[in-house]
């Protein structure tokens, strides 16, 4: 196990580190298609809107690139974690299923008025651009993804494939990388509307080239995993009823 866990450490690692080189081949990528868009454009605010936003981008390379990495790290530790409390509940007796649904229902948190906040305009859009960015990503690293699953989940000590526990899922790099974007708009003196605007426009140009960092991440990350002979896990079939 304890192989497993260095091998598992080292593979994050990498991750971490070619991710950190591959931000600023995504933020060059988006700036060249922001710029050709800036200068075919044929309205002023359209323009200097363009214009911001690829100097933003521009400027912003170097801080983003160490910071995503370092983020990225953090991020995949808690996923880590996670997987590593399943693990130990496969080990467990298994408890009576009445006792646990009613033990799990009454820790339940009653509704609370936060529960039910109005979410703002900026907060929607940001929503949407982040459903966009995973729609644009998942088809280009399906295919890669589905064997780094089974892969990963084998290095965590998992007895069947858990894709939802894989540290290295798409989600993981599109949240950090988002979150990254809207603390360096928080920064900014624009309106929320501008913000949300501008967050709209980087994730827009990014996703493409991104999909093809973390498809290339991917790929790394299988090669370390059977250099290191790790084992697919297999994937559950579940009984369907007569």
């Amino acid at each position: 196990m304890a192989l497993q866990s260095d091998v598992l450490q080292s593979c994050l690692q990498e991750a971490a580190r070619a991710a950190r080189a591959a931000l600023p081949h995504c933020m060059d990528a988006a700036v060249a298609v922001l710029q050709d868009a800036e200068l075919n454009s044929m309205k002023v605010a359209e323009r200097d809107e363009l214009a911001q936003a690829w100097r933003l981008l521009q400027d912003s390379k170097v801080a983003w690139s160490a910071r995503y990495s370092a983020d990225l790290l953090t991020a995949f530790g808690q996923c880590v974690d996670s997987a590593a409390a399943e693990v130990r509940t496969q080990h467990l007796p298994k408890s009576d299923p009445a006792s646990s649904h009613i033990n799990a229902r009454s820790a339940a948190p009653l509704p609370g008025a936060e529960m039910f906040s109005l979410v703002d305009d900026a907060d929607v859009t940001q929503a949407i651009e982040s459903s966009r960015l995973l729609q644009q990503i998942l088809p280009r690293v399906e295919q890669t993804l589905a064997e780094l699953d089974s892969l990963m989940s084998s290095a965590q000590g998992l007895a069947n494939v858990r894709p939802e526990l894989n540290p290295l899922r798409p989600e993981t790099f599109a949240r950090v990388l988002q979150d990254i974007m809207a603390d360096s708009q928080a920064s900014s003196q624009a309106s929320s509307q501008a913000d949300a605007a501008m967050l709209a426009l980087w994730i827009r140009h990014l996703a493409a080239p991104l999909a093809q960092e973390i498809q290339k991440i991917y790929s790394r990350v299988i090669h370390l995993l059977e250099l290191a002979h790790v084992q697919a896990a297999h994937y559950r079939v579940l009984q369907t009823p007569a």
